[in-house]
């Protein structure tokens, strides 16, 4: 598929947020003692980067990715894109968010998915080399005839991301934080991931779990009770195939055991 192309600003700073904060619904905030879903979070995204937002059960990793996507109204805080400030009220262009489980009709197949998708996305170009190009990315040119109702998760999933990527978004975000109802990465689909974000664009995923993004990421960002607790780079090798921190236990227990 055409990948996008930063090669000139490799290192480009495509998304800036400071400060990001959410608040909880009325009832949630009686119930958590009106603490904030999210609070005062920091995170820059550069071309080429693959982060890990990594945190427990209700530390506020879809909040912050619905955040920085505009999808949810902030309550306090900036996102700046490509310089220029992003009140919110919709969803970045040029942004993709890939949510825990997409609901498609059953009826469509794979191929008409992404197709749908590029029509809304992109007016008077070229369509079909970008969907081949998704569906080889995304290991599922075999599946392209099959009806959504067929596939199984890992392969809905894998569906969400190709219809994400045709569209040559500059920065994805992919929410599998919901580990009980959309499953770990498979492997194919993480690298499908890190090769995109060689091509010049910037990732996001969050889980749950450090074994979900390990050997993917190029730095991760520790959330619990909505703060940033922990920010540290993963040393990848050559083949990115190892990492410098564990990649069998969560990353909370992690810094948890080091912190206490």
């Amino acid at each position: 598929m055409g990948m996008v192309n930063l090669r000139r600003t490799s290192r480009e700073r495509v998304l800036c947020a400071r400060g990001v904060t959410r608040a909880f619904a009325r009832g949630l905030a009686r119930k958590r003692e009106g603490k904030c879903a999210i609070e005062n979070v920091d995170l820059d995204l550069e071309a080429g980067d693959v982060v890990g937002v990594v945190g427990s059960e209700g530390a506020g990793k879809t909040t912050l990715l619905q955040c920085l996507a505009g999808l949810l109204r902030r309550d306090a805080g900036t996102v700046d894109w490509f310089g220029s400030s992003f009140p919110g009220g919709g969803c970045l262009p040029g942004l993709a968010y890939v949510p825990p489980m997409p609901v498609y009709y059953p009826f469509l197949t794979v191929r008409d998915v992404i197709e749908y998708r590029l029509a809304r996305e992109i007016v008077g170009r070229s369509q079909r080399g970008q969907v081949e190009g998704a569906l080889v990315q995304l290991g599922l040119l075999d599946r392209s005839a099959c009806r959504v109702a067929e596939l199984s998760r890992d392969e809905a999933k894998r569906l969400s991301i190709a219809e994400a990527v045709a569209f040559e978004p500059r920065v994805v975000l992919v929410d599998t934080s919901y580990v009980d109802i959309a499953g770990p990465f498979a492997p194919e689909t993480l690298r499908a991931l890190r090769d995109y974000a060689r091509g010049g664009a910037a990732v996001v995923l969050a889980a749950r779990e450090t074994a979900e993004v390990a050997g993917a990421v190029t730095r991760v960002v520790v959330l619990d009770n909505g703060r940033v607790v922990n920010t540290f780079h993963a040393d990848l090798t050559d083949n990115r195939d190892a990492v410098a921190f564990p990649a069998s236990t969560s990353i909370v227990r992690f810094v948890a055991e080091r912190v206490h």
